[in-house]
């Protein structure tokens, strides 16, 4: 790491009172009732979501998180009194470029609460295609094509399984696993020129990085050496989370379907009380003790 890094990298960790307290045990977060995203910027209808929400969702699927982003590099981002960045530094200090997470101990220095989201970096040799489905235009149409570009790309002849995630923003992500591994820049171009001969005129989609002229995009971004693309069950910055929608169940599925208390309770088979809520009853308690004296 390079001096001048070294040195952003520590500041801003200062700044946020990350460094050195960083390494403590997480049992439960410094600012519990701190807003991290604001109701305003759900894509569900819910409470602000507090740092405790944050840290309890974590809390409650890290041994699920930890399968998906165990021996990657990975990148994260932090909500900061200015707003969310992007960190890839580990804490750490002579970490190595990029943060690891391999077990729940490696977990616990960023298990703070006010880290939203874990990204995984694709490597020089990769064993599975990625395609970007930035979304315009009504849910339903969005699905239907999604389920398209996962067919189409099921035809491909070295793509052994394909899945489909739901990105916790406005697109899909689909996932082509290879039948055999190849270099990840050979891997971009083949898949580019695939998509190009199956979308040159298609009606709703394009073939590029970002819509254009009411098109979604299908881009390949990610399909680059240390490009990053989010992990399965990663809270996103709009209170969903990154999720695996079956090709059957993809249909009935909503954006809702991936709220923080709905995943939660998929993974861990146990309601989630948001922070509002136990604030809330709190009040009330208090209130009602107080009538009582």
């Amino acid at each position: 790491m390079s001096e001048s890094k070294s040195k952003e990298n520590k500041e801003t960790k200062k700044e946020e009172g990350l460094f050195p307290n960083s390494f403590r045990t997480a049992d439960f977060p410094e600012h519990p009732d701190s807003v991290i995203i604001k109701k305003q910027d759900l894509l569900f209808n819910g409470p602000s979501l507090l740092e405790v929400d944050c840290f309890n969702y974590y809390e409650g699927i890290k041994n699920d998180l930890l399968k998906e982003i165990k021996g990657k590099n990975i990148f994260i981002r932090l909500m900061t009194k200015h707003g969310p960045i992007f960190i890839r530094h580990p804490f750490k200090e002579g970490g190595g470029d990029y943060i690891h997470i391999n077990s729940l101990n490696d977990f616990e220095p960023y298990h703070t609460g006010r880290i939203i989201e874990f990204h995984t970096t694709m490597e020089k040799e990769c064993n599975y295609y990625i395609i970007d489905y930035d979304a315009v235009g009504e849910w339903k149409n969005i699905k239907k094509n999604t389920l398209d570009i996962t067919d189409h790309l099921k035809e491909k002849p070295d793509v052994k399984t394909v899945e489909i995630r739901y990105s916790g923003k406005r697109g899909f992500h689909v996932l082509g696993f290879m039948k055999k591994s190849k270099d990840i820049n050979q891997a971009r171009e083949e898949l580019r020129d695939w998509l190009k001969k199956g979308y040159a005129d298609h009606k709703d989609l394009v073939v590029q990085e970002s819509p254009d002229k009411g098109k979604g995009a299908l881009g390949l971004t990610s399909m680059r050496a240390n490009a990053g693309n989010v992990s399965k069950y990663s809270l996103r910055i709009t209170g969903l989370c990154c999720i695996d929608v079956p090709r059957n169940d993809l249909e009935k599925f909503e954006k809702s379907d991936a709220s923080i208390d709905k995943v939660y309770k998929k993974l861990t088979g146990k309601n989630f009380v948001f922070g509002e809520t136990r604030k809330t009853a709190r009040r009330i308690v208090n209130s009602f003790l107080n009538d009582i004296k």
